[in-house]
């Protein structure tokens, strides 16, 4: 549950900081920090995750962003 709430954590201060002038760079950086606490987070949030996702249109970041999930 940590690494899930660190993820979130993450996505907020960075959506919340980040102004026009910011630089793909900075917005890749982001993601990976996202997606080394998502990865690390059980099982059971990376499903949760992973149907959020599909839920918004995104099913494609699932892989990307490296969860594991075979009920998903």
């Amino acid at each position: 549950m940590e690494d899930l709430a660190m993820a979130v954590a993450i996505a907020v201060k960075y959506i919340d900081s980040r102004s026009a002038e910011e630089d793909l760079d900075n917005d890749i950086r982001a993601l990976e920090d996202l997606a080394v606490h998502l990865q690390s987070a059980g099982p059971e949030y990376q499903l949760a995750v992973s149907l959020a996702l599909r839920k918004i249109g995104s099913e494609d970041l699932i892989e990307a962003i490296g969860l594991v999930v075979d009920d998903c």
